[in-house]
């Protein structure tokens, strides 16, 4: 016989708590683990002081600061604290976006291009690339959470093409993970203020493509894909130093992807930061700030780059919701694209399962659902995503079911 309300009610109840005694039981290991890390990061910091080594000090303090966010954000009472914070200070973000718009944001890497192109002409960087230079290599560009491994294992279905995701070698990885200053983070804010030397844009360039030259030749003739969205900072260079290369911008809903990040503590200082102009300091300390800042610039920095190369052959841009729901104008654009013979069957059985999801992660968050954000999120969010509305492609499209009977 079926249980009776009661029953079900206790059942319900039970469930419930249990899924709390392991929230919490989740909260006390984590933070154990950070505890006795900052311990040991006690000496480092006492270390740091004595030498003079002010940045590294900082940049300590920062990392830990976002990484024990992460473990609160398993607790309800952080979001609600945080729903306070963005209340009281939103004129900070208000005052950020106004000197950061995406007018003025495009205007500087205009200028910073013009920096890059002659450090380009005036150095040879030919020695390096070989003969990749005029290759058809192909990198997909995003903030990630947009269904970036899922493509890579659609990628891996074509016979053609050899997809990278994480399948690093050793020395292939140079992402220095220096707290909150990491090489993505220097990188970028280099470029975004528009403020790096000549010389400094050519130690830039030789760093990166001394390691990515290494991954680019283990392709062994196939067409090479690099599907992992930690490239994004060194696109101007790409789009440049490879003339050939192409672009996948892989975009999605703004609430989808912050949902993903912070229900997953997937946002953490090995992204990258809003660092202040000096590179010395974070702008924002709160993780909900922190990600509506990054889903909007890293965007608005890809969006602004495909825009200025100003050849619409090499760029092709993707909804991940598209992707994710095996949209079958996607299907024929992507094919189209990269040259790919996989068939429509393949691409329907793919994209009918889900990939990378990190359920395990989200299972206990604290994270409101997106129907449940409180005004201040929404009223964050919309600050920043404004900035950059009908720049990219955020919007699903209805699924071409006309094409169904086709090419199987």
């Amino acid at each position: 016989m079926p249980p009776n309300l009661d029953e079900r009610g206790l059942s319900n109840n039970s469930k419930s708590h249990m899924k709390n005694l392991k929230r919490y039981l989740l909260l006390i290991k984590f933070s154990t683990k950070w505890f006795f890390k900052n311990v040991v990061n006690f000496f480092v910091i006492i270390y740091c002081l004595v030498r003079g080594k002010h940045s590294q000090r900082r940049s300590i303090f920062y990392r830990e600061l976002i990484s024990a966010q992460n473990v609160l954000s398993y607790t309800n009472s952080y979001w609600r604290i945080l729903d306070k914070q963005y209340s009281a200070n939103i004129e900070i973000y208000k005052e950020y976006v106004e000197e950061n718009s995406y007018d003025i944001v495009r205007n500087r890497q205009v200028e910073m291009l013009k920096a890059l192109d002659r450090v380009i002409q005036k150095k040879s960087f030919d020695s390096i690339v070989g003969d990749e230079k005029n290759s058809e290599l192909t990198w997909v560009m995003s903030t990630g959470r947009c269904g970036v491994d899922a493509l890579d294992r659609y990628f891996k279905l074509s016979k053609d093409h050899f997809s990278i995701h994480r399948e690093f070698f050793k020395d292939e990885m140079y992402y220095a993970h220096r707290s909150t200053l990491t090489t993505k983070s220097y990188v970028f804010h280099k470029f975004f203020y528009n403020n790096a030397s000549d010389a400094e844009i050519e130690s830039i360039i030789k760093t990166f493509l001394s390691k990515r030259i290494k991954t680019i030749s283990r392709r062994k003739g196939k067409k090479w894909v690099f599907c992992e969205h930690c490239d994004t900072v060194w696109l101007p260079i790409i789009l440049r130093i490879f003339p050939s290369s192409k672009i996948v911008f892989l975009s999605k809903n703004p609430k989808e992807v912050i949902r993903s990040y912070m229900s997953k503590q997937q946002y953490s200082s090995a992204q990258e930061m809003p660092l202040s102009p000096s590179q010395d300091k974070l702008m924002f300390k709160t993780l909900f700030g922190l990600m509506c800042w990054f889903y909007t610039y890293i965007n608005m920095y890809i969006s602004i780059h495909c825009e200025l190369i100003g050849n619409d052959q090499r760029i092709l841009s993707v909804n991940g919701e598209d992707l994710m729901g095996a949209n079958l104008d996607t299907y024929e654009k992507l094919n189209k694209f990269l040259g790919m013979s996989i068939s429509q069957k393949q691409y329907m059985e793919h994209f009918g399962g889900r990939y990378n999801s990190k359920s395990h992660r989200s299972k206990y968050s604290g994270f409101p659902e997106i129907e449940k954000w409180p005004d201040s999120y929404q009223d964050l969010l919309e600050l920043f995503s404004t900035q950059i509305d009908g720049k990219i492609d955020i919007s699903p499209r209805a699924n071409a079911c006309a094409l169904a009977s086709g090419n199987q």
